[in-house]
């Protein structure tokens, strides 16, 4: 149906509120209302709406367009806001999905979460437990390691301890051995003395070995005190004892070569410590001129002792006369041991550098300057002295064939063999 041009004009029907028609937007109708209205007018054609007429007045053509165009308008009206509510209804339907996602996704996220810290805190409560086992192991194998180092200690402890017991024996054999040596050198000693020499010589030579015997047993307390472990020990016990063996057998083999000799005079080599004169006789007065008399250092080997008025006397090999030996409270000579003029070839057998040569007889008279023999050198000797301190020498003879005094060589040092009979 067409609608006149009377229907855009503004006339009084225009001004129809919404009052009229029950649609008031601040009071906008249900969802479910407003779907069922639209049903309804789907299935009918809208019916237009008229005003009351006003009394006395004539219906006309142009109200009637005027009124069906304004249903029309609140038709449109009404559909837009149907429209507008459906697309609001919508949207919190589709508002209300996402926080629905959200929150099932931040419960899916705190499940996960708590799934992860329930697998964490079981791996932390693993290795902690791994850690404790683990240290109670270590603790285990400190305190079994502790109980080891004790053990050990203790058996490192007994063994010291043995082995000092054991060096402290061998020690104390060692010092009675020598201290038994000692004696029987001194005995000896003190027999010669008493045989050839006075009592005051005898005395003297007594109270020199009784010195030379405390040092000796000095250096041996010391040197035992110095002892430390049981190898070192037995090892220095062997080579003493192997050293004293062939001490033995070169005493006993040159024991029985002088035995096998026919007994002879002894002969005794003397030093001489102060200037004197050659005498005629045992007398200090009955001075034998013109002679070149002994200086200081020189060796004299004397053959008999006599016993003079004012001195004793010992009679020179060389044939020139008497020297006396003490005059009141001056010594001329010293004597250093018994000697035997006899040629014989040594062979060297010391360790290391070898041994020195002595001016004299005597261990503490090392010639300076001079080196001894080395092994295995052979060495040419024309005298064996057994001196008064216990230890033998022999006399060397050089190249040219002569002696002078600083070739003299000590067969055993400190129980160590020097030189051996070649």
């Amino acid at each position: 149906m067409g609608i006149c041009n009377s229907c855009s004009d503004n006339n009084p029907g225009d001004d129809l509120s919404y009052a009229d028609h029950d649609m008031s937007p601040s009071s906008p109708p249900a969802v479910p209302e407003v779907k069922r209205q639209l049903a309804a007018q789907s299935q009918s054609p809208p019916r237009p709406v008229h005003p009351p007429k006003p009394a006395g007045a004539e219906p006309t053509e142009n109200s009637a367009c005027r009124l069906e165009g304004i249903s029309r308008k609140l038709a449109k009206e009404q559909a837009d806001k149907d429209d507008a509510e459906a697309a609001r209804v919508a949207a919190a339907e589709e508002e209300a999905a996402k926080k629905a996602a959200a929150a099932a996704k931040k419960a899916t996220e705190e499940e996960e979460a708590a799934r992860i810290a329930a697998e964490e805190a079981a791996r932390i409560a693993a290795e902690e437990e791994a850690a404790d086992k683990a240290s109670a192991e270590k603790a285990a194998e400190e305190e079994a390691a502790k109980k080891a180092a004790a053990a050990k200690a203790a058996e490192e402890e007994a063994a010291r301890k043995a082995a000092e017991e054991e060096a402290a024996r061998i020690a104390a054999e060692e010092k009675e051995a020598a201290k038994n040596a000692a004696d029987e050198r001194a005995q000896k000693a003190a027999a010669a003395a008493a045989k050839k020499a006075t009592e005051e010589e005898a005395a003297r030579i007594a109270a020199e070995e009784a010195a030379r015997i405390a040092a000796e047993e000095e250096a041996a307390d010391k040197a035992s005190a110095e002892k430390a472990a049981e190898e070192e020990a037995a090892k220095k016990a062997a080579a003493a004892k192997a050293a004293e063996e062939e001490a033995a057998r070169i005493a006993a083999e040159e024991a029985a070569k002088i035995a096998s000799k026919p007994e002879q005079p002894q002969e005794l080599l003397y030093q001489c410590v102060a200037r004197c004169r050659y005498m005629n006789s045992a007398a200090m007065d009955d001075e034998r001129q013109p002679v070149s008399s002994p200086k200081e250092g020189d060796l004299v080997i004397g053959t008999d002792v006599v016993d003079g008025e004012a001195a004793t006397f010992f009679k020179c090999k060389s044939g020139k006369g008497f020297l006396p030996l003490r005059v009141d409270e001056t010594e001329y000579f010293q004597r250093l041991g018994s000697i035997e003029e006899i040629e014989r070839d040594y062979k060297c057998v010391a360790p290391g550098k070898g041994v020195s040569y002595r001016s004299s007889p005597t261990m503490a008279n090392k010639s300076a300057g001079v080196t001894g023999p080395i092994a295995p050198q052979i060495v040419h000797t024309t005298a064996i002295c057994t001196a008064d301190e216990g230890v033998q020498f022999v006399r060397v003879k050089n190249k040219a064939g002569s002696w002078f005094k600083p070739y003299w060589v000590p067969l055993i040092v400190k129980n160590i063999v020097c030189l051996e009979e070649a």
